[in-house]
């Protein structure tokens, strides 16, 4: 092979790479498009877990620099800009907290048990891989 070729290969290479790491990236960090409503909807597979699910976002996201926040009789999700800072706020959490890709889930009673617990987390977490 020429030089040329030899560079060309090179070239090729690298830039397959560098999409493979930035899919591998993109695919660890989650979807961050997962809208509010799917969780405050009534005839969301969450609406068993999350009763009365209402928006806190105006009243919550200012303080903590969260996407959007809901409030519900069993838990509080916030979703974050990041995996970072999600995890960050629930490291913080003196309550039972989870992080679900970009969304922290507190659980703020004793109303669900835990298999419970690690269903809206899991349901969360599906959403997150989803197309």
């Amino acid at each position: 092979m020429t030089r040329i070729r030899w560079v060309g290969v090179g070239v090729g290479a690298a830039l397959a790479l560098g999409v493979a790491v930035w899919g591998v990236g993109t695919l660890l960090e989650g979807r961050d498009d997962i809208p509010q409503e799917t969780v405050l909807r009534e005839d969301s597979v969450f609406a068993p877990y999350l009763p009365n699910a209402r928006d806190i976002t105006s009243s919550t996201c200012d303080d903590v620099s969260c996407r959007w926040a809901v409030a519900a009789d069993t838990a509080d999700l916030l979703m974050f800009r990041s995996q970072d800072d999600a995890q960050a706020f629930v490291d913080a959490s003196v309550q039972d907290a989870r992080r679900s890709g970009r969304i922290a889930v507190v659980f703020t009673s004793d109303a669900l048990t835990a298999r419970q617990r690690d269903e809206v987390v899991g349901g969360l977490d599906g959403l997150h891989t989803s197309g």
